[in-house]
């Protein structure tokens, strides 16, 4: 199991309530079993990442798994479910047979065939969904955008299911990359920007 997160307190962000409400809002939503995912889009130096570092630095007793996005491993399938999930792995003992071969060939071998798409993301929503099980789970992915489209895809798809969990996601992404996160259903539109 992942160890708590014990970065000390970040420093408050100037001009940042709202989104900082929002946040607050979102991990107490988690702590419920109200599973939330949240997106923050803009341009680049408008304080999304300090967002992250914010809630992060918040979550207090959550299990906190971050990733961020590289675009030299936007073309390497699944590289960055794997650089996310990788803490927490070994929980991947606890899925049932099927669905935990099928997610370490996929992570491991960083390929997934379409026909794979929906066990491959039903797989990531279970081991999240286990792990918020023991504790509360924040996810955290900044320059989501730069992600590989099968982690995108199975981010994406996990977002919209978090129902009655205590998960709560946040992705940073840059307006005007052409991102499969754009989507209105992932969260909630029109979030404040930096």
């Amino acid at each position: 199991m992942a160890h708590k997160y014990t970065e000390p307190p970040s420093p408050r962000l100037r001009g940042r309530d709202a989104e900082q409400r929002i946040l607050a809002d979102a991990l107490g939503d988690a702590r419920s079993g109200r599973g939330v995912s949240l997106q923050f889009t803009g341009g680049p130096g408008l304080g999304k990442t300090a967002l992250l570092d914010h809630v992060r630095a918040t979550a207090g007793a959550f299990t906190v798994l971050h990733a961020v996005g590289v675009a030299d491993e936007s073309g390497l399938a699944l590289a960055g479910l794997h650089r996310l999930l990788r803490p927490v792995a070994p929980e991947t003992d606890r899925l049932p047979e099927q669905q935990r071969t099928l997610l370490r060939e996929a992570l491991t071998l960083g390929r997934v065939t379409a026909a794979d798409r929906f066990a491959v993301s039903a797989a990531v929503l279970d081991l999240v969904r286990l792990v918020a099980a023991d504790r509360p789970l924040l996810l955290c992915v900044d320059d989501a955008d730069l992600l590989d489209p099968p982690s995108l895809d199975a981010l994406a798809f996990t977002a919209r299911r978090l129902t009655g969990s205590a998960v709560a996601l946040v992705l940073t992404l840059q307006e005007g990359r052409g991102s499969a996160m754009e989507d209105p259903t992932l969260g909630p539109p029109g979030l404040p920007e930096g």
